[in-house]
């Protein structure tokens, strides 16, 4: 028989049928309000999270072979769509970690469903930048039912935002043995690898891409060991084109292409500050980070123009032949694009010019 214990983030905040936080209701987001009617409590998410695993545990393949007794669930983490929580397996010498996301709402259900199709998509690229999906489904509770799903856990990475330093701004890493600001050079070196990510799966012949996604939702986590960075990206809310086509040739694939460097450089370049308040842009130096992620990924993708050049070249090509003012252009239809509700678009209209010179400028 499986023994479960829950905790709010950490060990010492266990939680127990008799507490007064067992009646409270979850957040509903990463402020930590309540403001649905289809909010639950702390209790019906652990007993549904309990009753959900054990049913499924043994589809984990690393537990295939183990003699599962003790789970731990910690739940920390509220988001707009998701309740991610950490699953801890008992070892005896170690823990086994997985994630078990809960949808709540209508919307974070539908959400789910196009993350589960696009998680199982691109994981047969091949890439081993997002998660795995062990299981999922539906499991009902005294107030509604939940849809859940869970996966590998990243262990030992973290969120990080933009956040204030003296008079400017850095990047913070919200570690729990203690948070840590990056250096420039390991701000680019972030920068250069979500880039590589999101370009790694866009997909040239169909113009899929990975969207929608935010800095500020925490989408991307990194682990800092010694000097090396490493980023994975947590979340896939969707993967579709942006653009219905029909056979694009190899001049619509380039423009596609271009489309999809564009946004991918505002994109990202917003954050808000520590995760939750004002909007905020990132300096110009992350554009150095996500022009060579973008072209090293390029380098590792098949060309798509006849001959023997390579698709980072053919790109690169391809921008020098453009003017500036058709390029900024193109990068003003693409904020014409946005919804005109999002607080990211007067940020982004206060400085998108500078930033397309710095880019045309670096090609």
């Amino acid at each position: 028989m499986l023994n479960f214990q829950y905790y709010i983030s950490h060990t010492n905040n266990k939680v127990l049928k008799d507490s007064d936080l067992w009646n409270d209701l979850i957040p509903d987001d990463r402020k930590k309000r309540n403001q649905s009617d289809e909010s639950i409590t702390y209790g019906s998410f652990f007993l549904a999270a309990h009753r959900f695993l054990e049913k499924n545990i043994e589809k984990i393949p690393v537990l295939k072979d183990i003699d599962v007794k003790n789970i731990s669930i910690f739940l920390d983490k509220h988001g707009k769509f998701y309740h991610p929580a950490r699953i801890e397996v008992e070892q005896d010498s170690y823990n086994l970690c997985f994630v078990l996301n809960t949808a709540v709402t209508e919307t974070g259900k539908m959400c789910m469903n196009f993350e589960i199709d696009s998680l199982s998509k691109l994981n047969k690229k091949g890439f081993k930048f997002i998660p795995e999906i062990y299981f999922s489904g539906d499991i009902q509770t005294e107030e509604t039912e939940l849809s859940m799903f869970c996966g590998n856990w990243f262990e030992n990475y973290c969120e990080f935002h933009i956040s204030p330093y003296e008079d400017s701004q850095k990047i913070i890493v919200w570690d729990p043995s203690g948070n840590y600001y990056l250096t420039k050079d390991e701000e680019i070196e972030v920068y250069k690898q979500c880039s590589k990510i999101m370009t790694l799966y866009y997909d040239e012949n169909s113009f899929s891409q990975i969207s929608p996604w935010h800095h500020a939702a925490g989408d991307f986590i990194l682990k800092k060991e010694n000097k090396n960075l490493d980023v994975k990206l947590i979340t896939v809310r969707q993967f579709a084109p942006f653009a219905e086509t029909e056979e694009p040739d190899s001049d619509m694939k380039l423009y596609g292409l271009l489309f999809f460097f564009i946004g991918l450089s505002i994109r990202m370049r917003l954050d808000r500050l520590n995760g939750v308040d004002e909007t905020v842009w990132a300096k110009e130096h992350a554009i150095e980070g996500f022009i060579d992620g973008f072209l090293e990924a390029l380098s590792q993708k098949e060309p798509f123009v006849g001959g023997n050049i390579s698709l980072k070249e053919c790109f690169c090509n391809y921008m020098s032949s453009l003017c500036f003012n058709d390029f900024f252009e193109m990068c003003e239809d693409i904020i014409d694009s946005y919804n005109e509700n999002s607080p990211d678009i007067p940020l982004i209209r206060n400085n998108i010019e500078i930033h397309a010179k710095k880019i045309f400028d670096l090609f």
